[in-house]
């Protein structure tokens, strides 16, 4: 038996193994992180809560996030997505194994052997064969196994995305939990404000009938009466488009049936802010942003290794024989092994412009990172910064509520005695019912501004350490 093919078998599978892998650049930062927020004093890392929801006390939140997160489609979307890369990347990483394939086949032939006196002469033969063949390309420059790798970081991004798609249907759930509730509120402030009006309207016309008041006097009462009315069926609408929206995002019908709680919950305690630079690693849509600029290094890396020669080996082995049964017996057996070298020499610059693409695509990958780190700092820094105005806010308006509502009765007293208009009353009571009302919306906003933090800084999310 002659030895040399497999010893050149054996050194084309020692030399597949020289070419490494190129490792991945890391994708530039925009700026140089600080080493604390701006808006917070804390220099520790700082764990968000994994279910921050349960943060606000509020155990009908707790149930409608649960509900969403397991009935929205949103998420089954992202699960097929990150199926589908996890095939891909199966694929991709099967080029490197030897492809192997069985065959079997028969056939009968008639020929024509020449024509004897006057008669034409044919012969008739089978044929039977059964064999295996095997190819292989040996990755000397590492081509296919870019590709792989290309495709793995494609199964993390779509893995982070996941987990975004996770935090945003949280967030998304939970304020519209709180929308909803404040909406409810809101119509139960102008409830009381149609209430307070219809009982002034009364006391003006009992007034009037004793000839103690002028018929203007009750008109104006009777337009705050309307206008109370009117903005009862604005809230009522609000309230109503709320519950639906919530709806959507639990994936139940719309049909405007969903309880939720009757107050808004009180804002959990302080922020703290943690370490800028855990911002870049734990939230989904950076790490999703910064595993699509490693795949992209690796496409550009398939792109360069595709400009060289490919080289391939295969072999096969079988029976073949002019008779069935002969296959049964070795002394028929076939076999064969090969080598082929395919190099690229013209092909009108598909190559060279495919090496261009991938390092464009590299180049935007990388912009697009940096854009996300901007946006996520940004966002962070916001949401800290909003706590003190937004709490500074809520304290002016509860003063506010609190000395109309001192107003407004003060100018009903005087106006009963005859010492003040009637304007006066109803500018008293709109600046207090007013007040009311954005006091409730500066709730909301805390209260969603607390959300908009914990989803700026990861949201809670685990980040697995990313294979490369």
């Amino acid at each position: 038996m002659n030895v040399r093919p497999f010893i050149f078998l054996s050194l084309c599978v020692f030399l597949a193994g020289c070419a490494s892998l190129a490792e991945p650049e890391s994708p530039p930062l925009p700026v140089e992180p600080p080493d604390a927020f701006a808006g917070g004093a804390a220099e520790d890392a700082y764990e968000v809560p994994q279910d921050w929801w349960i943060e606000f006390g509020d155990p009908r939140i707790d149930e409608l996030v649960n509900e969403a997160i397991a009935a929205n489609p949103i998420l089954a979307e992202a699960e097929a997505r990150l199926r589908a890369a996890l095939a891909l990347s199966e694929i991709a990483g099967a080029e490197l194994d030897p492809w192997l394939s069985a065959g079997f086949n028969a056939s009968r032939d008639r020929r024509f052997t020449g024509t004897y006196d006057i008669f034409p002469s044919t012969t008739t033969q089978n044929s039977y064969g059964a064999g295996l063949n095997l190819s292989w390309e040996v990755d000397l420059w590492a081509r296919i196994r870019s590709g792989q790798a290309a495709a793995i970081s494609d199964v993390e991004v779509q893995l982070a995305l996941l987990r975004g798609a996770h935090l945003s249907l949280a967030v998304q759930t939970a304020k519209a939990c709180l929308a909803a509730t404040e909406a409810g509120q809101q119509v139960e402030v102008a409830r009381q404000n149609l209430r307070s009006a219809e009982r002034l309207e009364v006391r003006i016309r009992e007034r009037y009938e004793k000839g103690l008041r002028q018929i203007l006097d009750v008109k104006l009462a009777q337009t705050e009466v309307a206008s109370a009315k009117a903005s009862v069926f604005l809230w009522e609408r609000v309230r109503d488009a709320a519950h639906r929206q919530l709806e959507n995002l639990l994936g139940r019908y719309a049909g405007g049936t969903v309880r939720v709680s009757g107050e808004l919950p009180q804002l959990p305690g302080g922020v703290e802010a943690g370490i800028p630079a855990d911002v870049v690693s734990r939230r989904p849509d950076l790490v999703a942003a910064e595993r699509a600029y490693v795949s992209a290094f690796y496409r550009e890396e398939e792109a360069k290794a595709s400009l060289y020669p490919r080289f391939s080996l295969t072999a096969s082995g079988g029976l073949a024989s002019n008779d069935l049964g002969d296959l049964l017996m070795g002394d028929f057996g076939i076999w064969s092994l090969g080598a082929n070298l395919l190099a690229p020499l013209y092909e009108g610059g598909r190559l060279r412009a495919n090496v261009d693409l991938n390092s464009a695509l590299k180049e935007e990958a990388g912009a697009a990172f940096a854009s996300a780190v901007l946006r996520a700092f940004t966002e962070v820094e916001t949401s800290l910064a909003a706590e003190g105005f937004l709490g500074d806010r809520e304290s002016a308006l509860a003063d506010l509520v609190r000395e109309a509502g001192a107003s407004v009765v003060l100018s009903e007293d005087r106006f009963l005695m005859g010492l003040a208009d009637i304007l006066t009353v109803l500018e008293a009571r709109r600046r207090h019912f007013t007040a009311k009302a954005l006091l409730l919306r500066v709730q909301l906003e805390r209260l969603t501004n607390r959300i908009d933090f914990y989803a700026s800084l990861g949201g809670g999310v685990p980040v697995e350490p990313a294979a490369n």
